[in-house]
């Protein structure tokens, strides 16, 4: 419109005796100045001033259009009248209407700068009018030294028209504003899930289930049985910040069937399981502590049970779970009944008890490790269906990494424990088990002395973990500990018991916060 102004200026014959840069002034430079701006803006540096740049150059170009056109109209038509004045104001007065509707509806101003915008191009032009119609003292004004009267009651016509107008397209801006806002919510959420939903359909699907299980416990079991609840929160807060949300799944306080049935949807390609562990009878194989309904620990699932899902949900999806990380204590014997119904699998555990804080240090790295992989899928393999494959080794370097560099140290805190001491020397130790070169053979890896690699070492699926050192009644550390923990032939809990054997997880000196139950404390809970 601008442009169309300034070029019917230049060519038209009634507009002839005005001068050019008046004309000019009217119409080239507004247009220029707009075009400027707009250029301008597309600069990174000046992008982020697009809000006070396009309210200047809104303002600016207005008042040049406006306050040429008096002076033009004169020079057009010899001697002005006060019709010709007239006219002229309802001629300002369509341009105050299209300033406004162009910054209203062509510009993504919030509503406040719309109305601030808005505001001051109305009081430019009731200003424009004082002036011309002698509001501020003068009674007639001057053009080329001809005196033209102001007919007042046009002029407040115009200025009433301008006001009533202005309210109008502000309460229009309003609700386009709003409509706009929550069209753009809904869009962008509609956007994102359909985008979501492409990369599932691609291949990209669930890669991590993370299962978390906190049971609740009275005040008179937290005070017998010496229990204090995980801090699973952090654990959960760390792997919606680790893991692209597209490939992650979680599933707090979950009961075993709730558990079943994310593993078995979902099909991940990593299980996480962090909680505590309690033994059922005897130092056999170890059970996870899933929830109940009513938040109460799960005392009736079973250690084949959890076995069977994984075996279940293997035969599902052919290849695609990878890895299980139990991430709680004294899962090594759990650990070695998986591998060996599914020697294709990776699972890592604690052939320990451990403490809740180390624990979590080990888990923060190993998930940062693998959301590492998953964003960057240059930095790792593709699988069949054009999904990322995580490197569970390199996580498993780094959880250690973490783990040590956290001020932990690996070994058995049991004796210690058992000893008497409220801070062992040591945190625990933790296992990555994979498939040996024979059948019935594993190999179970560490961290290496230098912090750098891993070191693997054989262990026999079917007789326990014959590499460690003997120790008490010709048993290896980690069956003796487990042992020790389940106290099952005993006469009663050891000295220590609300300390280690009942799986207490405070993080005060005076305790070892550790994530299993014996037998015994499960039985005091039913």
């Amino acid at each position: 419109v601008l442009l169309y102004e300034s070029l019917y200026l230049l060519f038209a014959p009634e507009h002839k005796h005005s001068s050019l840069a008046l004309k000019v002034t009217h119409g080239l430079i507004p247009c220029a100045l707009v075009l400027s701006a707009a250029a301008s803006l597309s600069a990174p540096r000046a992008a982020r001033y697009w809000r006070p740049v396009v309210m200047l150059t809104a303002v600016i170009a207005f008042n040049m259009v406006v306050f040429t056109m008096l002076q033009i109209a004169a020079d057009a038509s010899e001697p002005l009248t006060v019709a010709d004045a007239d006219e002229v104001a309802l001629y300002q007065l369509a341009w105050l209407f299209l300033f406004e509707m162009a910054i209203a509806l062509n510009t993504a101003l919030d509503f406040l700068l719309v109305a601030s915008t808005c505001l001051t191009l109305h009081a430019c032009y009731i200003g424009l009018l004082a002036t011309q119609c002698g509001w501020l003292g003068a009674d007639a004004f001057l053009i080329r030294g001809l005196h033209v009267t102001c007919a007042r009651t046009t002029i407040s016509h115009a200025a009433g028209l301008a006001t009533i107008g202005g309210m109008l397209l502000l309460l229009g801006a309003r609700r386009i504003n709003r409509f706009e806002r929550l069209s753009f919510v809904r869009s962008f959420f509609l956007q994102e899930r359909l985008l979501e939903e492409g990369r599932k359909i691609a291949g990209q699907r669930i890669e991590l289930l993370g299962i978390f299980s906190d049971p609740k416990m009275t005040r008179r079991q937290t005070l017998e049985l010496g229990l204090q609840p995980l801090r699973l929160g952090q654990e959960l807060k760390f792997l919606v910040r680790a893991i692209p949300r597209v490939y992650l799944e979680l599933v707090p306080a979950a009961t075993f069937s709730d558990a079943r049935a994310s593993v078995l949807k979902q099909k991940p390609r990593i299980v996480i399981f962090s909680g505590h562990t309690f033994a059922q009878s005897g130092p056999g194989v170890h059970t996870l502590a899933f929830e109940q309904d009513n938040s109460r620990m799960d005392l009736q699932s079973t250690p084949e049970q959890f076995v069977a899902m994984l075996v279940e949900a293997c035969e599902q999806d052919k290849g695609r779970l990878s890895c299980v990380f139990l991430n709680a204590c004294l899962t090594l014997s759990l650990a070695l009944e998986i591998m060996r119904r599914l020697p294709q699998l990776t699972v890592i555990a604690w052939s320990t008890i451990t403490e809740d804080s180390a624990a979590r240090y080990f888990s923060t790295g190993f998930a940062d490790a693998i959301g590492e992989d998953l964003s960057a899928s240059t930095s790792v393999g593709i699988d069949g269906a054009g999904c990322c494959a995580p490197d569970v080794r390199r996580a498993f370097t780094r959880g250690c990494q973490v783990f040590c560099n956290t001020g932990c140290h690996f070994g058995d805190p049991q004796p210690h424990l058992d000893a008497g001491e409220t801070l062992p020397p040591v945190q625990g130790t933790v296992l990555m088990l994979t498939a040996g070169p024979a059948p019935g053979l594993l190999f179970a890896w560490r961290l290496a002395e230098d912090g750098q690699e891993l070191e693997a070492e054989v262990l026999d699926d079917g007789s326990g973990a014959s590499h460690f050192p003997l120790a008490a009644g010709g048993r290896s550390s980690a069956e003796f500990a487990m042992a020790q923990f389940a106290f099952g032939s005993g006469s009663g809990p050891p000295s220590n018991f609300g300390a280690a054997e009942s799986g207490s997880r405070r993080d005060e000196p005076r305790s070892q916060t550790v994530r299993a139950l014996s037998p015994r404390a499960a039985a005091a809970m039913v």
